[in-house]
């Protein structure tokens, strides 16, 4: 009997240190992503235009318009580069950019005004802010970072489960 009590609260050991390996795993996992994303940044629309007019983000990091007029507006870069459609009095339309670039766009409704985006790599902060103006580049909607978040986790579920089951199943075999 002491020497199979003995066996579990060995297996029970090895499980929690499975646990806590898994858990850092994930947490390393999660960091670097964490680390870049900020709660977003807000933009109006205002009468006298986009406020602020420039900012700087990190690539994956939301940007959101809202429309603090009476009046239809849109942001607008190019076809297939951003195109936020009619952003009604009150209304939001939100991007993540996903690649570094300095990006000037308009609105729609009345191209003389005008706005950038500067959006940069975590390694061209400095200081910590990030550094002016890297190269141009094609930005993209969407973003897969809580996709991506999920998929580790849904992962780390299923091998926390894996290493419980296997060394549950040590336990159990005679002769142990």
């Amino acid at each position: 009997m002491g020497t199979r009590s003995g066996r579990r609260a060995g297996v029970l050991r090895e499980a929690r240190g499975a646990l806590s390996l898994i858990a850092a795993m994930m947490l390393l996992l999660a960091l670097p992503s964490a680390a870049v994303r900020a709660d977003g940044h807000e933009i109006a629309i205002t009468d006298n235009g986009f406020e602020p007019a420039e900012i700087t983000v990190f690539v994956g990091e939301p940007v959101t318009w809202t429309n603090a007029t009476s009046s239809e507006h849109s942001v607008f870069i190019a076809v297939g580069v951003l195109d936020s459609g009619p952003i009604l009095p009150g209304k939001s339309f939100t991007n993540v950019f996903q690649t570094t670039g300095t990006l000037a766009y308009h609105d729609g409704s009345n191209p003389a005004v005008v706005g950038t985006i500067i959006v940069v790599a975590p390694s061209q902060v400095t200081n910590g802010s990030p550094s002016a103006r890297p190269t141009a580049s094609v930005v993209q909607s969407g973003g897969n970072g809580p996709a991506l978040f999920l998929a580790v986790a849904v992962v780390g579920v299923i091998a926390v489960a894996a290493a419980l089951a296997g060394l549950i199943g040590a336990s159990r075999r005679p002769g142990r």
